[in-house]
C-alpha cells in the first residue's frame, strides 16, 4: 500500500496507529482473530480504492504472484493518471525507463521480481 501511494509510511508504528483506529485496540498484538480479520478487510478495501483489487471478477483470491503483478499494474496506472508517464507505456516500459530494470517481454516471473518493480516504481 505504501508503494501504491495509499499510505504515507511503511513502518510498524503507522500500522499500529491504523489498527488502533480501526479496531479500537491499543496494541495490534492484543487483537483477537476476529479483529485481525476486520483489519485485513480494511486494508484490502483501501487497496481496492487505490486500484489494486485483491480478488478477480468472480470474487476468487489471486495467487501471490498475480497479486504482486496487479500491484505493479496499479502503480503504473496511477503514474499514467497523474501524467507522469505516457499512456502507451507498459509495466515493462516503466520499469526499464524509470528504474533501469530490464525485464522479459512478459515481465518478471517471480514474486520477488514484482516486489522489486513495485518498490522502484513506488519511489
Amino acid at each position: 500500500l505504501y508503494h501504491l501511494g495509499a499510505v504515507e509510511s511503511p513502518n510498524e508504528k503507522a500500522l499500529e496507529s491504523f489498527a488502533r483506529r480501526q479496531l479500537k485496540c491499543e496494541r495490534l498484538v492484543w487483537a483477537d482473530q476476529r479483529q485481525g480479520y476486520k483489519l485485513i478487510e480494511a486494508l484490502k478495501a483501501m487497496a481496492a480504492r487505490h486500484g489494486w483489487d485483491q480478488v478477480d471478477a468472480n470474487g476468487n483470491a489471486w495467487t501471490v504472484l498475480k497479486l504482486k503483478e496487479r500491484l505493479c499494474e496499479a502503480i503504473v496506472a496511477k503514474l499514467k493518471a497523474a501524467g507522469e508517464i505516457p499512456d502507451s507505456w507498459t509495466m515493462n516500459d516503466a520499469a526499464f525507463r524509470l528504474c533501469g530494470m530490464e525485464l522479459g517481454k512478459d515481465g518478471p516471473v517471480t514474486a520477488e521480481g514484482y516486489d522489486a518493480i513495485a518498490h522502484a516504481l513506488g519511489k
